[in-house]
């Protein structure tokens, strides 16, 4: 066999050199500028991704809320219904229950202003028909609070 003869080439043997290539001013001010937009632009991107998931929650939460206020006037509604005087009439009509008597309201002032001065020379004592009234009233009175 024949050995293989490789050429040799001394100028493939050594380093090529490489000029350095430096860029131009300009394109270093356009990089920098470049650079410093991207980062802004991914910032504001972030803020406004931010304040659109708050937007978002407080639109949730105030749904929520007219929801809720929409159960409780439903609610409220319910419970006027339920209570009214003439549901609670048929009611007790059908359990057989007596009506309830008639209550009469009495309003007594609760300062002496209201009242009205006797005289000095009454002594203090009251006529018959004022004093009827007064028990009548009194009477009246204890009966209410007494239920």
């Amino acid at each position: 066999m024949v050995p293989e003869r490789r050429l040799i080439d001394t100028a493939a043997e050594q380093p090529k050199v490489r000029a350095k290539v430096r860029p131009k001013p300009q394109m270093r001010t356009f990089y920098l500028r470049w650079c410093v937009t991207v980062v802004v632009a991914i910032l504001a991107v972030s803020r406004f991704a931010a304040a659109a998931q708050v937007g978002y929650a407080i639109d949730r939460t105030q749904a929520q809320l007219q929801v809720a206020q929409a159960q409780e006037l439903a609610l409220q509604g319910q419970v006027s219904a339920l209570t009214s005087a003439g549901r609670l009439t048929s009611i007790a009509s059908k359990l057989n229950l007596a009506p309830a008597p008639p209550v009469l309201s009495v309003t007594v002032p609760a300062s002496s202003a209201g009242a009205v001065r006797q005289p000095a020379g009454s002594g203090g004592r009251k006529s018959g028909a004022i004093a009827a009234v007064g028990a009548l009233i009194e009477s009246i009175t204890r009966a209410v609070t007494g239920m």
